[in-house]
């Protein structure tokens, strides 16, 4: 029941509570699998409130599946900022990123 709730208020598009509530469970040590969804539910908001919470989570998340999905859903987002955070992460050195 978690999961369908976090996919649907990332469904709600650019609305600063949902924003707020999926990044809550994202960012925080929930269950990988539900951190994980609410990573996704994240991307699907289109909002650029998001980036810096997926771009935290990339870098310095939880488990290496959260991390990748969290890069994924910046992709998915597809602004400008997302890219941006993005392009952050690849000069990254390699040991930070892992």
């Amino acid at each position: 029941m978690w999961k369908q709730a976090l996919y649907q208020i990332g469904n709600n598009g650019d609305d600063p509570a949902a924003v707020k509530a999926l990044g809550t469970v994202a960012g925080a040590e929930y269950d990988p699998e539900l951190q994980e969804t609410a990573v996704y539910a994240l991307g699907n908001t289109g909002s650029d409130a998001a980036v810096p919470i997926l771009a935290g989570v990339a870098k310095k998340g939880g488990s290496k599946r959260v991390r990748s999905a969290a890069v994924n859903a910046l992709g998915q987002l597809g602004t400008d900022k997302a890219r941006a955070a993005l392009l952050e992460i690849l000069e990254m050195k390699p040991k930070e990123k892992e």
